[in-house]
């Protein structure tokens, strides 16, 4: 899509800047202001040695990582209300946070030191890294700098001087020089040995892009640099299929997208505009969190993906705009309808809108989209049916456009995907919006959560999906278990997806097919049915994991009750029914204490158990939710 290599600087430096400006006009005063004011007021968290040991002494990230959070946090909001204001309020603060994090010993964060030779520990001063944090550093310091120079050379010019040196030392150069970083996807992953393309590619490239076009001068580098960045970013595009699958969910499609949106849209100027809004595979990509919504802020979650993900209405508007897509616009109006953008809250809530969770562009950017969000009330817009191919993913539900009644998310694929569950067959059942048998997503990151122990976290693991443990064995990580033989079917009154499960499971346990059909009837509730034939005489349990409080009913029958799951959000209600001849019910609960769960579901989960009650070589069974 690139149209030309010829005099980069002057045709993406000179819009971008132009641009910027132009958001920048549109910042007001009130709202920024205040969050200004409230973060000179905060204390500047000091980062030490022995912090930064923590992670590879105890396996804890959350403490170092929320002091450097709130350092950037704390820049990017002094830095809005300064460009809102102008008065010179903040600058005193803002010279202090950028010259304090130029001292910082490394952005990488402390979980991403395998990408040093000498691993992890402390950072090594001659070996500099890139990681996320460093692409998240280094797009504040650029903002800020980029922002406020004049001020910042009216104190000293020695102040943007150091920050540059800063930002070619720690992104500039070593992106540009080495090749071997695993996010650039030419290289294996240092833990996981394969390689991985994943968010990483496009998050780290935006700010690298947006460093370079804000204070690189010479035309060569800047060449080379736009180069390496558009081959890095082709083969990040290149793993999605045609139906923009994001194989890390629906959580991970906010930091993927926008990174590369805000790639898209530095090096529109280069880009033919023709091909970009006709490319079928980058419309889809964008439209991925279209499909897989469910109702209100829930979204069909696999992966390291929570339930409820907060979508920015100015990313979709953003990518609307870029893609002249209508249903994008369309969902971009409805989410600032939802979230209260056009002009129906205080200016205080419109910044924490904008602001929280993005970066300083974004949230710069944001507000320079925000009239585009004025428009009339935008109606709901919900797929009947979405498949998506490349996931062996199907989202049913019984009618377009409303989230009442039943909702079936069922999925095939493998179990090697970036931030990978082993859930091959794995389903997702709502109620008039509300989640009855749930992916439970995933706990705060810890070492262990990327290490060979991953699937020892019982949210990785297949038996707390709604998959069957077979013969005792639950489904292993790698890319050879996976679903076979997928297909679906969509009609009016139905909706259905059918694979062979056999492969996700050890061979040596003697499986010889396993065929899952999962169907939807419209108005009326879902079933589970599965067959299988094994050589031998195997057990096999049946796994269901609700968010409602199960209450065993006569035999063969299961009341799911509606229960309060947070402020605000509660789960579905229904009856589910098997027969009680061939299996035998258990219901455990599952104790919640983590907090980026318990924020979803409450203090626990409950898991049914649907035991053969006498081993077999074969046999059929069916679960009927309704």
């Amino acid at each position: 899509m690139v149209t030309s290599t010829q005099d980069l600087l002057s045709k993406i430096q000179n819009p971008l800047r132009a641009r910027i400006a132009a958001a920048v006009q549109a910042l007001p005063t009130d709202g920024l202001v205040d969050r200004a004011d409230v973060a000179l007021a905060r204390d500047w968290p000091a980062l030490s040695a022995t912090g930064y040991l923590d992670f590879a002494r105890t396996g804890t990230r959350q403490t170092f990582e929320r002091k450097t959070a709130t350092r950037r946090d704390i820049l990017r909001d002094l830095v809005l209300g300064e460009a809102a204001q102008r008065d010179g309020r903040y600058i005193e603060a803002i010279i202090d946070a950028l010259w304090s994090a130029s001292e910082e010993a490394s952005w990488c964060m402390p979980c991403h030191l395998f990408l040093q030779g000498a691993g992890y520990g402390l950072p090594d001063p001659a070996e500099p890294v890139v990681d996320l944090g460093v692409g998240i550093a280094s797009g504040t310091v650029v903002m800020a700098t980029h922002l406020l120079g004049d001020k910042l050379d009216a104190v000293s010019p020695l102040i943007a001087a150091r920050m540059r040196q800063a930002l070619r030392e720690r992104i500039l150069t070593p992106s540009q020089t080495r090749d071997d970083f695993w996010w650039m996807s030419t290289t294996p992953h240092p833990i996981f040995k394969t390689i991985r393309i994943n968010n990483w590619n496009p998050w780290i490239c935006s700010n690298w892009l947006l460093t370079a076009a804000l204070i690189e001068t010479d035309e060569d580098s800047f060449r080379q640099t736009i180069e390496k960045i558009v081959a890095t970013l082709d083969r990040f595009v290149a793993v999605y299929g045609d139906d923009g699958g994001c194989p890390e969910g629906p959580a991970y499609w906010k930091h993927a997208m926008s990174g590369l949106l805000q790639c898209l849209e530095i090096l529109s100027p280069i880009l033919d505009q023709s091909a970009l809004q006709s490319d079928e595979r980058l419309r889809n990509m964008a439209r991925f969190v279209v499909d897989t919504r469910i109702a209100d802020d829930y979204f069909v979650n696999f992966a390291d993906s929570a339930p409820r993900i907060a979508v920015p209405a100015c990313l979709v508007q953003r990518w609307a705009d870029l893609l002249a897509d209508p249903k994008l616009d369309q969902y971009a109006k409805w989410l600032a309808q939802s979230q209260g953008l056009p002009d129906t809250i205080a200016p205080d809530q419109i910044a924490a809108l904008l602001v929280d969770g993005q970066s300083l562009f974004e949230a710069v950017t944001s507000f320079g989209v925000r009239p585009c969000l004025e428009a009339p009330p935008a109606a709901i817009d919900l797929k009947r049916d979405s498949w998506l191919p490349s996931l062996d993913l199907l989202v049913s539900r019984d009618q377009a456009n409303s989230s009442q009644g039943w909702m079936l998310a069922a999925k095939g694929g493998h179990n090697d995907n970036s931030h990978n569950h082993n859930d091959v067959g794995s389903i997702i059942v709502y109620r008039d919006g509300l989640p009855l048998l749930v992916d439970a997503g995933v706990g705060t990151y810890t070492e262990q959560t990327f290490s060979a122990a991953r699937y020892e976290i019982w949210t990785m693991r297949s038996q707390f999906h709604n998959v069957p443990t077979i013969a005792g064995a639950e489904q292993p990580a790698g890319r050879s278990f996976c679903a076979d033989a997928v297909s679906h079917s969509v009609t009016d009154h139905t909706a259905s997806l059918t694979l062979r499960m056999e492969r996700a499971y050890p061979a040596q346990i003697g499986l010889e097919h396993w065929t899952r059909t999962t169907r939807l009837d419209r108005g009326q509730g879902v079933t589970i049915a599965d067959s299988f034939t094994a050589q031998s005489a195997i057990d096999v349990s049946l796994h269901l994991l609700t968010a409602a409080t199960a209450i065993a009913g006569p035999d063969g029958t299961v009341q799911l009750v509606a229960r309060e799951l947070s402020p605000g959000h509660v789960s579905g209600a229904a009856t589910i029914s098997y027969d009680a001849s061939l299996l035998a019910l258990e219901i455990e609960e599952i104790p919640i204490s983590d907090l980026p769960l318990v924020a979803n579901w409450g203090n626990h989960l409950t898991r049914l158990t649907l035991r053969l009650r006498h081993p077999s070589k074969t046999a059929q069974l069916a679960v009927q939710l309704h």
